[in-house]
C-alpha cells in the first residue's frame, strides 16, 4: 500500500500539556526523575524539554485530564535501568514488558498524568538515559466516527491496528497513522480540560486554509514571537494546536 500524502504539513509533536496541582512541585519531580531541562517558567506554568523532541508544559489547575492510556512516550536507552531507578525513587510504575524489540512500562506522575517509558537497543546512546518525548496517543470516545474524521482531515493512511488493555477497557482499539506522530485510542471515559498538544508544521497558513475549507472549527491564525500558531477542534471538542517556527 502506498503512503498517501498528508493533507496537513505536520512534521512532529511540538508540545504536550499536563495539568498539575502545584507547578513547582511537579516541575521538581520531572527534573529529579527524568533529567528534563527547564525551558520556561511562568507563574502557573513551566515548560520542560529532554535533549531531543517535544516540549512538556505543566499547567497549574484545579482540573485534571483523564487518560485511559498513556498519551505520550518518554524514550529511553535502557528501560530496565530506568525502571530500577524509578522504583528506588518510589515512582509509581508498572513492571517492564517486552513488545517485539521494545521494552516499555507505564508511569504516573504525582498528579495522575500517565506516560510510557520505552526503549529500543537500536537507539543511539546519549548522556541522559531519557532523551526524547515523542508521539501522541489521543483517547477518543466515538472511536469509529473519530477514526474516519482524523483519517480524512490528516489525509493519512493507517500503519498499525491492534488492541490492548487500558484503565477502562480490556481490549481497547489502537490505530496508528503512517508518517505522522499521531495515534488514536478507544477511550470511552476520556476527559480533556485543556488543549491536548501542539503539532509542528512547515506551513501553518496552508494548514489553516485547508482546515477552514473542510469546515473544521479553528481559532485565529496569529504570527508573533517568531511563530505562526492556531488551534483546531475535533468533533468531540478536543483542542489541538499547530505551530510553525519561523526563526
Amino acid at each position: 500500500m502506498s503512503t498517501k500524502t498528508s493533507n496537513l504539513h505536520i512534521i512532529a509533536l511540538h508540545e504536550m500539556y499536563f495539568l498539575v496541582a502545584n507547578v513547582e512541585t511537579a516541575t521538581d519531580w520531572y527534573v529529579r526523575n527524568f533529567g528534563v531541562t527547564l525551558v520556561d517558567r511562568q507563574a502557573k506554568r513551566t515548560t520542560l524539554r529532554l535533549a531531543e523532541g517535544s516540549l512538556l508544559t505543566l499547567i497549574e489547575s484545579d482540573q485534571r485530564n483523564k487518560f485511559d492510556s498513556p498519551p505520550i512516550n518518554f524514550k529511553a536507552h535502557d528501560a530496565m535501568r530506568a525502571h530500577e531507578l524509578l522504583n528506588k525513587a518510589e515512582v509509581r510504575a508498572q513492571e517492564p514488558e517486552s513488545f517485539y524489540h521494545y521494552v516499555d512500562f507505564d508511569v504516573w506522575d504525582p498528579d495522575g498524568n500517565s506516560f510510557n517509558v520505552i526503549s529500543d537497543p537500536a537507539w543511539p546512546s546519549t548522556p541522559n538515559n531519557f532523551f526524547r518525548i515523542d508521539g501522541i496517543f489521543l483517547g477518543v470516545i466515538n472511536f469509529e466516527q473519530m477514526l474516519v474524521w482524523y483519517a480524512d482531515v490528516l489525509g493519512a493512511e493507517l500503519e498499525y491496528a491492534f488492541t490492548g488493555p487500558t484503565s477502562t477497557l480490556a481490549e481497547a482499539r489502537f490505530r496508528c497513522f503512517r508518517d505522522i506522530p499521531f495515534n488514536l485510542v478507544e477511550s470511552p471515559e476520556s476527559v480533556m480540560q485543556h488543549r491536548v498538544c501542539e503539532f509542528q508544521t512547515t506551513d501553518a497558513q496552508a494548514d489553516y486554509k485547508f482546515l477552514q475549507a473542510k469546515g473544521v472549527r479553528v481559532t485565529e491564525l496569529i504570527e508573533q514571537d517568531g511563530k505562526r500558531t492556531f488551534s483546531f477542534f475535533d468533533p468531540e471538542g478536543r483542542e489541538l494546536g499547530m505551530v510553525e517556527l519561523l526563526a
